[in-house]
């Protein structure tokens, strides 16, 4: 792995988390707009895509100065290409094994009458694959945020929350995201530095 396509892949990542960021704010947060005329909707919109828009511009930044293209991962010595094989069949499993479980609990959700526990659901899953993310990507920081992210889903199944599940749900999970895409960004010479020291068997 070359520090060049290391952070090539985390500016992906960052714009993930900033993407992601948005939908669960969204989430959380949509459904009570209407109530407040067109002016809170306009700033929720102006700021919520504002700051998105943000972190993928330094995310592109980042990618544009590694200089590092797709194309090249095709012209790696048999060491890089075999690593980008392993890296590439353990996220699908990952994502495949996401996506079962995320369908299996929404329907067993909607089966049970208790569609206020999809969101929680769905966000403790996704949570949960960020922590084999780090492994295999070895970005000490996507364990973080599974973990985080467990804390938050687990806390969100709490009867206590009733009407604003979604908004404590929304506005942590989009918070931790965010947060998480702007230290990436301002730590990620660092992070490529260790990464690419260490030894990727995946």
């Amino acid at each position: 792995m070359t520090d060049r396509q290391f952070l090539w892949g985390l500016s992906n990542g960052i714009i993930v988390l900033a993407v992601a960021g948005v939908f669960w704010l969204g989430w959380g947060f949509g459904p009570h707009l209407g109530n407040g005329g067109w002016i809170l909707p306009a700033v929720f919109t102006v700021v919520v895509y504002g700051t998105c828009g943000a972190i993928v511009l330094l995310a592109v930044r980042l990618r544009h100065r590694v200089g590092f293209k797709r194309a090249e991962l095709k012209y790696g010595d048999e060491r890089q290409r075999a690593e980008s094989h392993k890296i590439t069949v353990g996220f699908r499993r990952i994502a495949i094994t996401q996506g079962v479980l995320v369908a299996l609990g929404v329907l067993l959700c909607f089966c049970l009458g208790h569609e206020d526990l999809v969101a929680p659901w769905i966000a403790l899953i996704v949570s949960l694959h960020f922590i084999p993310l780090g492994r295999i990507f070895h970005v000490q920081a996507y364990k973080f945020v599974g973990i985080v992210g467990c804390a938050i889903s687990i806390a969100a199944f709490s009867p206590a929350f009733g009407v604003d599940r979604l908004i404590f749900l929304g506005g942590a999970m989009g918070l931790l995201l965010w947060l998480s895409a702007v230290y990436l960004v301002r730590r990620a010479d660092r992070i490529g530095a260790k990464a690419v020291s260490e030894p990727w068997n995946v």
